[in-house]
């Protein structure tokens, strides 16, 4: 019985041993790639600033557009652009 038991304790270790040996070599290959990367998540933020900043203009652009005095400066100008062009 004993015996058994060893056994089985060996075959144990031994399997706990290779899924140990499994996972660090996981870990090291992650982390090599990780490393090797390291502003990727800079680049990330920076496009998400400069996404907000772009809908930010784009809100201000249309609400300046869309007043009054801004439409009727800019139908003169198609009109003065028409006149001259016919």
């Amino acid at each position: 019985m004993r015996q058994r038991s060893n056994r089985f304790m060996t075959a144990l270790y031994i399997r706990i041993s290779q899924a140990m040996d499994s996972a660090a070599s996981a870990l090291r290959a992650r982390m090599g790639v990780v490393l090797a990367r390291p502003e990727s998540g800079a680049i990330t933020a920076e496009y998400a600033v400069i996404m907000v900043a772009a809908a930010t203009l784009a809100g201000v652009l249309l609400a300046i557009v869309k007043s009054s005095s801004t439409r009727t400066l800019l139908m003169g100008l198609v009109k003065k652009a028409l006149s001259a062009a016919g």
